[in-house]
């Protein structure tokens, strides 16, 4: 069905160059008749005031956010192996996942078992900005996405992001934040440790992460798939 849609669209319209490379391997889709839009970030993100590793009220002592459901293709196995790595290395640091209620039973079992790892009920968007103005960083160590909103929505809050070298995460993240080989625990505790210690690069990426924001809004995806039309 989905070949059939594609071969009498006139237009496709893709989240990102990554998902228009797999498109054309996968259903023979000509690029050229595929337009990249990108997508937009929430107002509710939009960075409003001073955040950092120092914490927030009702979650107190530095932590990293993870937003994904604890599943094989969002990175749980990376995402268990960096806590336990944190554990030892840095013990003060805690990892807050909101997961929903999509998590893989043996990854949300191993992950109740430890101890730096929060696992949260349902925040909305309002309750997750919150979080992450406060967090030390986002991680993204997902196997596979064809855009990654949560690293827009956490660059768009003002906070730095940690990303798998993965999918179409580096093309999103760009150089606004920290790219990682999931697979390797201790360059995830070390990136989050960089960020803890080295405040001028990470206001450096925060400048960097909100700029890129802006680029990445409703109104600018609304402006591409016009400009599209108009060709």
């Amino acid at each position: 069905v989905f070949r059939r849609c594609l071969a009498r669209a006139d237009r496709v319209f893709t989240v990102s160059r990554f998902l228009q490379g797999r498109m054309a391997d996968l259903f023979g889709v000509n690029p050229a008749r595929m337009t990249v839009v990108g997508n937009g970030v929430e107002d509710v993100f939009g960075h409003s005031g001073p955040g950092g590793p120092s914490g927030s009220a009702g979650n107190p002592g530095p932590y990293v956010m993870v937003i994904a459901p604890l599943t094989a293709r969002k990175g749980a196995p990376f995402v268990l192996a960096a806590a336990e790595t944190m554990q030892k290395e840095l013990p003060s640091v805690r990892i807050q996942v909101a997961g929903g209620t999509k998590s893989e039973g043996q990854y949300l079992a191993e992950a109740s078992r430890r101890s730096n790892i929060d696992l949260l009920d349902y925040q909305d968007s309002t309750d997750l900005a919150s979080r992450l103005r406060s967090a030390v960083a986002l991680l993204l160590l997902s196997h596979y996405e064809t855009f990654g909103i949560p690293a827009l929505e956490d660059m768009a809050a003002g906070t730095p992001v940690i990303a798998a070298r993965l999918g179409a995460l580096p093309e999103v993240v760009g150089d606004a934040g920290i790219l990682v080989d999931p697979s390797r625990p201790g360059d995830v505790s070390a990136a989050i440790r960089c960020l803890m210690d080295d405040r001028p690069f990470r206001q450096a990426l925060i400048r960097k992460g909100l700029a890129r924001a802006l680029e990445n809004t409703w109104t600018s995806c609304a402006r591409r798939v016009k400009e599209s039309f108009q060709l």
